[in-house]
């Protein structure tokens, strides 16, 4: 679950894939997206409020437009289960850290991205 103040939206992630979005101040759900196929393993909002990001438990993720309420980015080049994404405060990049012992950096507004194997995690055998 993550908060956008400046929109005053909160953004959850279910086991089915679904993320919702609801009004911060009513409870009421705004808007709905049915993007990923196994559960949201991660969500997030930029500090600034202006980006949302969801990742799942294959190796999907998705950036989110928090006031037009539009999927601007989807992304999948991990190869094992996502575990975590997180924005920079403005929004323009994404990090991701994925079971295939590797992260991800992806710019925002470009879609260009850089994976970087993760030297601080160990493969179990």
């Amino acid at each position: 679950m993550a908060f956008s103040k400046s929109q005053q939206q909160v953004w959850i992630g279910d086991k089915k894939g679904v993320v919702h979005v609801h009004n911060a101040i009513d409870g009421a759900e705004v808007q709905k997206y049915e993007k990923h196929t196994k559960t949201v393993s991660s969500i997030c909002v930029s500090e600034d409020g202006t980006k949302a990001a969801s990742g799942d438990m294959y190796r999907y993720f998705h950036v989110y437009d928090c006031a037009s309420l539009e999927i601007i980015g989807e992304h999948g080049y991990h190869k094992g289960t996502l575990y975590s994404v997180s924005l920079s405060e403005d929004g323009s990049k994404l990090l991701s850290v994925a079971q295939d012992l590797t992260f991800g950096v992806l710019n925002v507004a470009t879609g260009k991205s850089k994976q970087v194997k993760n030297p601080h995690l160990e493969k179990n055998p």
